[in-house]
């Protein structure tokens, strides 16, 4: 048994359907294996990670694009509903630029009034406030496919 954590009655259910052994495991299971593990590999070429640090996980999210071993690897936020099985890219995290702002609306508040009617904001491009890169601002955003 792993350090700390004893399985109790009903944390393992084993039936057969159609002659086929089934094992299912409890929520309880389930809440310790996620809490465990920092990286999670799943099915599917999916991948799990838990952060501890929101700065972390704010980069990873919106930080980017990121390529490992020449391919692009897609980033968005864990949702209860999430399935390996469906693998379609419903949600994805995209950087938004908007060129051309006149110069009073180089502002975080104003940005993230913009950005607030696409959809939900992740980050805001650090320079926005000093509208020193060639006059445009980015923002992220999730962005429902």
């Amino acid at each position: 048994m792993e350090k700390g954590f004893d399985l109790k009655d009903g944390d393992v259910i084993t039936e057969v359907v159609d002659e086929i052994l089934l094992i299912t495991f409890s929520d309880r299971v389930h809440q310790f294996i996620e809490w465990k593990n920092q990286l999670m590999d799943l099915e599917n070429e999916f991948f799990l990670v838990r952060f501890h640090d929101i700065d972390d996980y704010n980069n990873v999210l919106a930080g980017g694009p990121w390529v490992v071993y020449g391919n692009y690897l897609t980033v968005r936020p864990w949702s209860p509903n999430f399935s390996t099985t469906c693998t379609d890219v419903n949600v994805q995290v995209v950087w938004i630029c908007l060129p051309g702002l006149l110069e009073g609306l180089y502002s975080e508040v104003f940005i993230w009034a913009i950005g607030q009617t696409i959809e939900l904001i992740i980050k805001l491009d650090i320079n926005t406030n000093l509208a020193k890169r060639c006059r445009f601002a980015r923002l992220a955003t999730c962005i429902d496919l």
